[in-house]
């Protein structure tokens, strides 16, 4: 067992060069950091810290092929369950348009580029290319879906994109047009939303009195089409008598969910789900959404008769899962 003195010592020398080398403190809050210390302890005394040259030399070429070998180990994945392009544009300190391209399966979210998207290079032909790129990368057969945002370029790039690429969806992004939402509602008259949220039906609600904001991990493509018409159904319930008063709300709904931002990938989603599709009650209310997943499987299966019939039959065989699973556990 060390003294503390003697931690201490290591402590302040492994300070003194972060202090020296301008790093951000931050940096200690990296997976790697203990390990980096654990490594060097583990070689024993005498060990010597890699000097600029290896650092950018020989050792930069070994991480560029560990990550590239750990992108590539999950091309497995993909061709087995397939996965979601998404493309995240944003603008960094120097004032440079940046778009970062990312591909989601439930294994998880890897890295795949980032381009610097010049203002003259923002029509939606040139991003076609750049994402055209990046599906064939990625392979085409892999590729279920491509998230963008809802800007009318993307709109555009994500037509073309269906268009070239039969068996892919396109849609908005669903936390983006969320947000679009509730800016909708803060654009609203003040006095009206105060008078809403003031109301006797909001106040008795069990959202008025909820305080803890609930989330997990769980994806949440099964999730947003209940989660929509339940807040659709729930503002007519908690306002049936006085429905003029949340007509404005709803018209949002319809704007943004009905008309911009639903998908079949969505009640695909819906229907897919177990929480929805062994509730009786649930998928009754929402049997339409049968008819998206066989539009969704008709689209990815694309003149492969074969590949339908696989996939109609799985279909199948999760409605029956329900009742064998109750024959199993009686």
């Amino acid at each position: 067992m060390q003294s503390k003195e003697a931690k201490e010592k290591v402590d302040l020398a492994i300070s003194k060069w972060l202090i020296d080398a301008s790093i951000p403190f931050n940096a200690a809050n990296s997976a790697y950091y203990q390990s980096m210390f654990d490594a060097a302890c583990s070689y024993g005394t005498g060990y010597k810290a890699p000097n600029f040259y290896d650092l950018c030399g020989y050792l930069l070429i070994k991480n560029v092929e560990q990550v590239k070998n750990f992108v590539d180990s999950f091309r497995s994945t993909w061709k087995e369950i397939g996965c979601t392009i998404m493309a995240d544009e944003w603008t960094d300190q120097e004032r440079r348009t940046l778009i970062n391209f990312l591909a989601y399966c439930p294994r998880g979210t890897i890295f795949l580029k980032s381009v610097d998207a010049l203002d003259n290079s923002k029509t939606a032909d040139m991003l076609y290319k750049l994402f055209r790129e990046v599906v064939l990368f990625v392979g085409v057969e892999h590729v279920v879906h491509v998230v963008t945002d809802n800007a009318a370029n993307y709109v555009a790039v994500g037509r073309l994109l269906e268009r070239k690429f039969p068996t892919l969806y396109w849609s908005p992004c669903a936390a983006h047009y969320l947000n679009l939402m509730l800016q909708d509602v803060g654009k609203l008259d003040e006095d009206a939303l105060r008078a809403m949220v003031t109301s006797k039906e909001w106040t008795l609600s069990a959202y008025a009195k909820e305080s803890k904001a609930k989330s997990d991990e769980r994806p949440s493509m099964g999730y947003l089409y209940a989660a929509m018409h339940k807040a659709r159904e729930e503002l007519l319930k908690r306002f049936a008598k006085r429905k003029k008063r949340v007509d404005t709300y709803l018209n949002i709904i319809v704007s943004r969910w009905d008309n911009q931002l639903h998908k079949n990938v969505h009640a695909a989603g819906f229907w897919l789900n177990p929480a929805y599709q062994y509730d009786s009650t649930e998928l009754e209310k929402h049997r339409y959404t049968t008819s998206g997943l066989l539009d969704v499987i008709e689209k990815y299966s694309y003149e492969n008769s074969d590949l339908m019939t696989h996939l109609t039959s799985e279909m199948k065989l999760f409605v029956k899962l329900k009742v064998i699973l109750e024959e199993f556990l009686q």
